[in-house]
């Protein structure tokens, strides 16, 4: 309870939110997550070994093995971008790099 309010903890939301969520919107929340530096793939799994039937279980565990972290980027036209060269197969490219 935080302020009487009832919450849970990341990996238990992540779950339920993907039973409901599009694979997109789950792969934009462990983004988020990161950027929040509170992500923790070591719960998620321990939560996933003990999660049963949750209906969320596979849209989860999906989005996680095709999860790979986007790095920082200074606009959302970068961050497209990214994205768009990862989804046409090209090697993922360095950023933010100095020689």
């Amino acid at each position: 309870m935080e302020d009487n309010i009832p919450v849970t903890a990341l990996p238990r939301t992540l779950l339920d939110c993907a039973a409901e969520f599009r694979l997109s919107q789950l792969r934009r929340m462990l983004e988020r997550s990161e950027e929040l530096r509170v992500f923790d793939l070591v719960a998620i799994e321990e939560l996933l070994g003990r999660s049963g039937r949750h209906k969320g279980k596979r849209p989860l565990r999906q989005a996680i093995a095709l999860y790979q972290p986007v790095p920082f980027t200074r606009s959302g036209f970068e961050t497209r971008f990214f994205e768009a060269v990862l989804a046409a197969g090209l090697p993922r490219p360095a950023t933010n790099f100095v020689e």
